[in-house]
C-alpha cells in the first residue's frame, strides 16, 4: 500500500491529481512561494519523521532536506521563500529552528526557548509565531532569522492543537488569528470547507457594526 499527497482547485473543479507515491506517511506543509517546490513531511523507516522537498515544476522527484534520527516536522517557508522553519526534537524537547532554503545546511537556528510546535511566519516575513501549549508565541525576525529576538506570548486559550500539520492561520496584518476552540475529538471536523474571500467578508462584518 502506498501513500500520496495529491492537489485540487480550491474551488473544486478540475480533476486531483497524484504529485507522490511513498510507502510511508507524508504529509504537505509548504509550498515555495514561486509554486516550483513543495515541502512535505515524511515518515521514513531509518530516520523517523523527516522534511522531504517534491520538484513540482522540476523532475517531479522527492528528495530528502532535513533527515536525521531525530524528528522535524510542521516546516514553514517565509514570505520571500528564503528560510525554513520547522520543529524538531534533537535536545529532547521539541522547539523551533531556522534555517536558510533550500540550501538547509548553511546554518541552524534554535528561535524558541521554553519548547514549540506549528511555526508560521507573518505576512511581512518580520514575525515567526508558533504554538507553546496552549499559548501563542511570537518571536520578532530581523534581516537574518537565525538571529531572531526574544519570544513573548500573544495570548493563551483552549484552542485544538491538531494531530498534524499546523492547525491555525494569521490574517494578512498579524493582528488575528484563526483557531478552533476545543480541545475534544469530538469537535475536531472530518472535512475540510475552503472559504474564499474570507478576510474581504470579515472587513464588511466589522465595518457595519
Amino acid at each position: 500500500m502506498t501513500a500520496a499527497v495529491v492537489a485540487q482547485a480550491a474551488d473544486g473543479t478540475g480533476m486531483v491529481e497524484r504529485l507522490t507515491d511513498s510507502p510511508n506517511p507524508q504529509l504537505p506543509s509548504a509550498f515555495s512561494p514561486d509554486g516550483r517546490v513543495l515541502v512535505l513531511g515524511e515518515t521514513q523507516p531509518n530516520t523517523g519523521s523527516d522534511l522531504r522537498v517534491f520538484a513540482a515544476a522540476g523532475d517531479r522527484r522527492v528528495t530528502d532536506l532535513v533527515a536525521t534520527p531525530f524528528t522535524e516536522s510542521n516546516a514553514a517557508l517565509s514570505p520571500d521563500g528564503r528560510w525554513i522553519a520547522y520543529q524538531a526534537n534533537p535536545s529532547g524537547r521539541t522547539e523551533i529552528y531556522v534555517r536558510p532554503f533550500p540550501d538547509v545546511n548553511q546554518g541552524q537556528s534554535q528561535v524558541s526557548t521554553d519548547g514549540g510546535t506549528q511555526p508560521l511566519w507573518s505576512h511581512d516575513g518580520r514575525e515567526l509565531f508558533y504554538r507553546n501549549g496552549d499559548a501563542l508565541m511570537a518571536v520578532p525576525i530581523g534581516r537574518d532569522p537565525r538571529t531572531a529576538g526574544r519570544p513573548r506570548q500573544l495570548f493563551t486559550g483552549d484552542y485544538v492543537q491538531g494531530d498534524g500539520g499546523c492547525a491555525y492561520d494569521v490574517a494578512p496584518d498579524g493582528q488575528r488569528f484563526v483557531m478552533l476552540r476545543g480541545e475534544s475529538r469530538q469537535s475536531i471536523p472530518d472535512h475540510i470547507v475552503v472559504v474564499l474571500g474570507f478576510f474581504d467578508e470579515l472587513r464588511k462584518t466589522f465595518a457595519h457594526r
